[in-house]
């Protein structure tokens, strides 16, 4: 019993390591298959959260809508890399503005890359190393990833299209910032049971 959990772990690894090198753009079927499946998965979520987060906030933030988008995209970006992430990314906001879940669902599309891009690269790095992917490194990407992303929120959107305060950006940045905190824990539950059925791979 004292010897599954580190053969289990570095299985894990080596797993994981395998994912990170194959091309970071693919074009197989299983990808587009997959990333597509994800991306449903997301879309089908979003039309309860977007609609929550638009009737809780007015409409200017997102913190259940970024809670469980990093679900999707984290394991759309692992298993199927850049492709699965820009599909993922920007699947649902083609359907968020088609059923106006959001009131910013158009801004949606340049939100979701510039958070994709980041957290691709930064799980790609660690597996990469050949380190196992974490529970504190899903909850470091996720929030980092959020962080950089949503700069288009912060310097673009918040005070330009909606001209809201200083103070008022801070506030919602920091309630959606710690809404990426149990985004990342949730995550890496959700990416173990995943990667323990084998249902992507």
């Amino acid at each position: 019993m004292e010897l599954a959990q580190p053969r289990e772990q570095a299985e894990q690894a080596q797993r994981e390591h395998a994912f990170g090198l194959k091309p970071l753009f693919r074009g197989d079927v299983q990808t587009i298959v997959g990333s597509v499946m994800l991306a449903v998965g997301f879309s089908a979520t979003m039309q309860v959260t977007e609609r929550i987060d638009a009737a809780l906030t007015g409409g200017i933030g997102a913190p259940f809508g970024v809670a469980m988008a990093f679900i999707w995209w984290s394991l759309s970006v692992i298993f199927f890399g850049m492709t699965g992430g820009l599909i993922a990314a920007n699947f649902n906001p083609i359907i968020a503005v088609l059923t106006a879940t959001h009131p910013l669902a158009w801004s949606f599309f340049f939100i979701n890359t510039a958070i994709v891009i980041p957290l691709t690269f930064i799980y790609r790095w660690r597996i990469q190393q050949g380190k196992r992917l974490t529970l504190g490194y899903f909850i470091f990407n996720v929030v980092l990833s959020w962080i950089i992303g949503s700069s288009t929120w912060w310097g673009g959107l918040y005070p330009i299209a909606l001209k809201l305060s200083l103070d008022a950006i801070l506030f919602w940045m920091a309630i959606q910032t710690a809404a990426a905190i149990p985004a990342g824990i949730i995550s890496w539950y959700v990416y173990r049971a995943v990667y323990r059925s084998r249902a992507l791979g």
